[in-house]
């Protein structure tokens, strides 16, 4: 089953909320510190444009070249939710703030709602990556 076909009205309001997010984010940057960006918040802004582009591939059923780059960035992705996720929880646990579970919630929710996307474009998706008339 391809979801982003079967539910395109939901596909596409998480990849604008993902969009909001990320200009949102890089806004934020540039209003607060013009003049001194660190170089781990230009490469946080370059992930976080690099990673709509294969969430609009998979929304909008079209191909990103190059495949083995999406198939990285999930990797890295799920690596970086994965140690997000148990440093959360050790932070919650050790320190009993048990009021910062949300928030480790709504951390985690949209990154494996972005994660399942990136795997659906990246291995599920073979009749995109297969077909002559969407490569072009």
């Amino acid at each position: 089953m391809n979801y982003a076909t079967s539910y395109p009205r939901t596909w596409r309001l998480f990849f604008a909320l993902s969009v909001a997010l990320v200009v949102w984010s890089i806004g934020y940057d540039l209003v607060q510190r013009p003049w001194s960006l660190a170089p781990m918040q230009i490469v946080s802004a370059a992930l976080g444009v690099g990673g709509l582009v294969p969430l609009h591939g998979y929304v909008w059923q079209r191909i990103h070249h190059p495949r083995w780059l999406w198939r990285a960035l999930f990797w890295f992705t799920l690596v970086a939710m994965a140690l997000t996720l148990v440093a959360g929880v050790i932070t919650i646990v050790g320190s009993k703030q048990w009021s910062f579970l949300p928030l480790l919630a709504a951390l985690v929710i949209p990154g494996l709602v972005y994660l399942f996307a990136l795997e659906q474009y990246v291995n599920k998706s073979s009749h995109i990556w297969q077909s002559p008339q969407l490569a072009a």
